[in-house]
């Protein structure tokens, strides 16, 4: 003779309460996930004006839709004398703090030289370059316009005044640069050419 196994009402009851509580906070994780993309989670890639828009307003619904569901979780502990549900407060807490670890991991160590150029498109727009070195032998290299920016993060070979970028990705586009000469008494890093030789259409000014 078959039995079928039931469930307490009781466990079932709790079950549907927790599993309810596990999908509200389903739109603070999605919201967590674009606030980190938008907002400066790699050092390689493009960004735009609309990264940056989407990134905050993904902070503002991730940090209302927790305010609200508290709201009524706490008008239900009075109401009904349920248990507050505190998953929302930390799923919330946790993404903020996987946010500032991941800055943490990428943020600037002491700078030894910072250079920067803008020149001018045929479309008459102006775009600037920024090369940041790095004491652990990192660089940080970005492009900046009105529109749009990109950034690029890579090591580099410095042997004396001679400056060697190991880019494996070249994010930064229309500036494929990799070997430039140091001039350190005129403030200035020269740009070698694909030939290892001055290009003397473009250079980098040392702050």
């Amino acid at each position: 003779m078959n039995r079928q196994l039931r469930i307490p009402a009781d466990v079932s009851k709790h079950y549907k309460i927790n599993m309810r509580k596990i999908a509200l906070i389903i739109p603070i994780i999605i919201f967590g996930i674009l606030a980190i993309f938008n907002l400066g989670g790699s050092k390689n890639g493009c960004y735009s004006l609309l990264n940056g828009i989407l990134g905050f307003f993904s902070v503002f619904m991730a940090i209302a839709y927790t305010v609200i569901l508290s709201i009524f979780s706490f008008y239900w502990r009075i109401k009904k004398k349920e248990q507050f549900n505190f998953l929302p407060i930390l799923t919330l807490a946790i993404t903020f703090t996987i946010y500032l670890l991941i800055q943490y991991i990428n943020r600037e160590r002491p700078v030894i030289i910072k250079a920067n150029t803008s020149y001018e498109n045929p479309d008459f727009s102006r775009k600037m370059i920024s090369l940041t070195l790095y004491k652990n032998n990192k660089f940080t290299l970005r492009r900046s316009g009105h529109e749009y920016g990109c950034m690029e993060s890579g090591r580099y070979l410095l042997a004396r005044d001679t400056l060697v970028l190991i880019r494996s990705k070249q994010y930064v586009q229309g500036f494929d640069y990799t070997h430039f000469i140091i001039n350190r008494e005129n403030k200035i890093m020269i740009i070698l050419n694909e030939n290892h030789k001055v290009d003397s259409s473009l250079y980098l000014n040392i702050e």
